[in-house]
């Protein structure tokens, strides 16, 4: 199958677009944050109930109180890190995510 070009609320489009480039050199099997491997959508899904702070990591009847989105939008300790040299994600980016969650994790 091809890549995905455009950011859509899939684990396909995110995982290219988004989570490769900016959050799987530390989220994998093999990383610094190996607590939430990014590296497949089966992963993911089986991480989605593990807190993140006080919220768990997908919250799908809250989709933006979510644990990913709380870290995301976390000025005082943003993911990713400052120091990484990744850029953070962006509105489009977050709106997007909040989608994906809010469909289910399509």
């Amino acid at each position: 199958p091809s890549k995905p070009s455009e950011l859509e609320p899939t684990w396909d489009s995110l995982a290219t677009l988004v989570f490769a480039p900016k959050c799987m050199s530390c989220h994998s099997s093999d990383g610094q944050a190996r607590f939430l491997d990014l590296t497949s959508r089966q992963s993911f899904f089986t991480a989605r109930n593990k807190m993140i702070g006080t919220s768990k990591l997908i919250d799908f009847d809250s989709p933006a109180d979510s644990g990913l989105l709380v870290v995301l939008n976390d000025d005082e300790a943003p993911m990713p890190p400052t120091e990484s040299g990744f850029t953070r994600l962006d509105a489009k980016e977050k709106d997007v995510i909040t989608t994906w969650i809010a469909n289910g994790l399509p």
